[in-house]
């Protein structure tokens, strides 16, 4: 139930903070943006689909926890 509400919350804030970029692109550059699911976005979706219970749990924190340091990684190297 943590992790559930855990992710709830990330989706709640991330769509907002999506929003709110897709403004500033439209505003500041005239750019209209809809975000897509990538080849590895897709991959990693099916690599969750069959895992139910603690399993899924696991997986999706790994995936969390490296796509986050991946996020990390690339903002320090770009400023």
């Amino acid at each position: 139930p943590d992790l559930k509400d855990l992710c709830g919350r990330i989706a709640e804030d991330q769509s907002q903070e999506i929003a709110q970029l897709q403004g500033y692109l439209k505003e500041w550059h005239g750019i209209d943006y809809e975000p897509r699911m990538t080849r590895a976005d897709e991959r990693q979706l099916d690599r969750l689909a069959p895992l139910s219970g603690p399993e899924f749990d696991v997986e999706l924190s790994r995936m969390f926890i490296r796509h986050h340091e991946q996020i990390i990684d690339r903002s320090v190297r770009e400023h």
